[in-house]
């Protein structure tokens, strides 16, 4: 059975709280080069008027600020918890 001392569960801690911070940062940078590939391709296939286009960009942008919210729901909602000392 392994016993931490409290100095190696405070680093255990700090360790997955930056973990997750790290893990948050990425998925909303993943989620913000799907918003701009799909700007990109509204551009290109040029189906809608360029005000319409700019409209939907903003919205895909907006959504994805959004979902930082949820996101962090998601972690507290996972049983991850935040040991601070």
């Amino acid at each position: 059975m392994l016993i931490l001392r409290p100095l190696q569960t405070k680093q255990r801690a700090i360790t997955l709280k930056s973990m997750r911070v790290l893990l948050q940062k990425k998925a909303q940078m993943r989620r913000l080069i799907d918003a701009g590939n799909k700007i990109v391709g509204m551009t290109y296939a040029g189906e809608d008027e360029p005000s319409v286009i700019m409209n939907k960009a903003e919205q895909l942008v907006l959504d994805v600020g959004g979902q930082t919210q949820s996101e962090s729901t998601f972690f507290s909602n996972q049983g991850y918890r935040s040991y601070e000392y």
